[in-house]
């Protein structure tokens, strides 16, 4: 007979789904050990152990005096962010540039008119906050039109390591010293030619052509590596080209 799952472990599975399910992405506060509870039809203490666990895998970071917030939404997420926080950054552009190249060139061949849709209002709402110079607003629409694409490319396990390179390596790197906050995005991401290499992704995936998206791609990996080495730049915040 299957052991029935206790308490703690049918709380714990159910903060693991919201955090899964985009209930809590990543920088969401979550509500208080009070809250959670009564939601939840249980003790703080079976709430605060369910935290602590997740605090522990890496998941969740907890603030004196503030509160518990998202810093990664699976355990892929969190185990490549600590391993963010001590490699190179071009490392991890390696890893994601060879992710991206490939989501580029199979959403080529498998968007769906949704998909083509939703990376058009996108790339809209990326160039508006570049125009209003709204750091959070580009960084927002840029992680999210990058997301469409690999979600359009129809594998559902690729972008699941997508996603989590992804994350990882734009908000460790974007975290105030001491904390797990992410500062503003910088625009210096929002060069000319970034914009056009941008422009120029999507308008391979809807023309299906697949060579073209990868090598879209591939620029704009340049692009990152090339800001990254700029002699006495400072490292911008947040490697999203």
């Amino acid at each position: 007979m299957t052991a029935q799952p206790t308490r703690g472990t049918a709380v714990l599975e159910t903060l693991r789904a919201r955090l899964k399910d985009g209930t809590w992405t990543v920088g969401t506060r979550l509500p208080g050990e009070h809250e959670l509870a009564a939601e939840l039809g249980v003790g703080r203490n079976t709430i605060r152990e369910a935290l602590r666990t997740l605090v522990n895998s890496g998941l969740l970071t907890a603030r004196r005096g503030d509160g518990t917030y998202v810093i990664a939404t699976d355990e892929l997420e969190a185990a490549l962010a600590r391993r963010v926080d001590s490699e190179q950054a071009h490392r991890v552009l390696e890893v994601r540039g060879a992710l991206e190249i490939e989501t580029a060139r199979l959403a080529a061949l498998r968007a769906t008119p949704d998909d083509l849709a939703a990376l058009r209002a996108l790339l809209a709402e990326r160039s508006a906050a570049t125009r209003a110079h709204d750091d959070a607003a580009f960084l927002r629409a840029d992680l999210a039109f990058h997301e469409a694409v690999a979600r359009a490319s129809g594998n559902e396990l690729l972008l699941e390591l997508y996603l989590g390179v992804d994350r990882a390596a734009t908000y460790a790197r974007e975290r105030r010293p001491g904390t797990s906050s992410p500062e503003p995005h910088s625009l210096v991401w929002a060069t000319e030619d970034v914009h056009r290499d941008h422009d120029l992704l999507l308008e391979a995936i809807e023309a299906r052509d697949a060579q073209a998206a990868a090598a879209a791609a591939l620029h704009l990996i340049e692009a990152s590596h090339r800001i990254l080495d700029a002699p006495g730049s400072a490292e911008p915040q947040g490697a999203t080209a």
